[in-house]
């Protein structure tokens, strides 16, 4: 199959308030800025602002459209994620109209696994970039996939998408094409707490805790439009060959994220964040997962840092490269 080629969703994303609020809630972002229109004013928007990884609805929804439009022989529950990262241009806002183009940039085909790289491009009502998202999905293909994973995806998958199911529109005009190039961010400047000259390389964040339970995935699941049965179903995980129900990779990204956004003190001071995936968190039946959250500076500018991150569950690395590139508010003197 020729990849390079340029896709768009048929239809614009029309981002709501209480859809920041829910999508907040269900990564644990607790900054005030994603529920309270005040506090986001004074950090000069004009409604809440939605987590860094918020635009996972579009990729999730993107994914989905891939399967069914390009790769239909392809099946959900035999996807994990396996690479992840957002080029951050501005920050999402309540009233947004989004809308996305993707791109499939390579295949890889080692033995019974394709690994699927993706490119998806964010824009707003004004056509300005809001978002470049790298994407690597590892999808077992061939004899690995048996008849009855089928057979058991289609009894307990979300039902009622019918004639909603995600699909793509192929861009044929070169007017058409989304641009992907670098340029300044667009928006208010940042209010963080940590300023560049008060770090040093080397430094470690404050370490945090977080809980993962199958209720959390089981609303991550809704709220982001994930219909994988691996997340929720313990058939369906066994069948994948894992060994329980397993967290969304995105999920543990999004609490990541507010991991980081924590310390900042300012959601909107990413530009870049990307991830390995090397294992997904295993949340049991009868227990929850905790996730130990740490970073460390690994690099300083003017008024930009590089943070390495780490989280593990169980002692087991979730992660085997995470990385966060953080605007700082300009140094103050006293």
């Amino acid at each position: 199959m020729s990849t390079r080629r340029w896709f768009r969703l048929p239809d614009h994303y029309e981002v709501g308030r209480e859809k920041i609020r829910e999508f907040a809630r269900a990564v644990q972002n607790d900054h005030p800025v994603h529920r309270d229109d005040e506090c986001a004013r004074k950090l000069g928007y004009l409604g809440v602002v939605a987590p860094p990884t918020f635009t996972a609805i579009l990729t999730v929804n993107g994914i989905r459209a891939v399967l069914n439009t390009v790769l239909p022989d392809r099946d959900l529950s035999q996807v994990l994620h396996a690479e992840q990262t957002f080029e951050i241009h501005r920050a999402v806002v309540a009233g947004d109209r989004l809308r996305c183009a993707v791109q499939i940039t390579s295949i890889r085909s080692p033995a019974d696994t394709d690994f699927v790289a993706l490119r998806f491009v964010v824009t707003d009502q004004s056509g300005y970039l809001v978002r470049v998202e790298s994407t690597t999905l590892a999808i077992r293909r061939g004899e690995s996939v048996r008849p009855d994973i089928a057979r058991l995806v289609d009894t307990v998958a979300m039902r009622g998408d019918g004639d909603r199911t995600p699909y793509l529109i192929p861009i044929t005009a070169a007017a058409d094409l989304p641009t992907s190039a670098s340029g300044p961010y667009r928006g208010p400047d940042v209010d963080t707490v940590p300023r560049a000259d008060r770090l040093a390389v080397g430094q470690a964040l404050p370490p945090r805790a977080a809980r993962l339970t199958r209720g959390d995935l089981v609303n991550y699941a809704g709220v982001s439009g994930d219909p994988n049965p691996i997340h929720f179903s313990d058939a369906a995980a066994e069948f994948a060959g894992l060994p329980t129900v397993v967290a969304h990779g995105m999920l543990t990204m999004g609490v990541t994220a507010g991991y980081l956004t924590s310390w900042l003190g300012d959601p909107t001071a990413i530009r870049t964040f990307g991830v390995r995936f090397s294992r997904p968190a295993e949340i049991p039946a009868r227990a929850a997962a905790d996730l130990e959250l740490t970073g460390r500076i690994r690099a300083l500018g003017p008024d930009t840092a590089t943070v390495a991150l780490d989280v593990r569950a169980a002692g087991e690395q979730l992660f085997s490269r995470a990385f966060a590139e953080v605007q700082l508010s300009a140094t103050t003197f006293e």
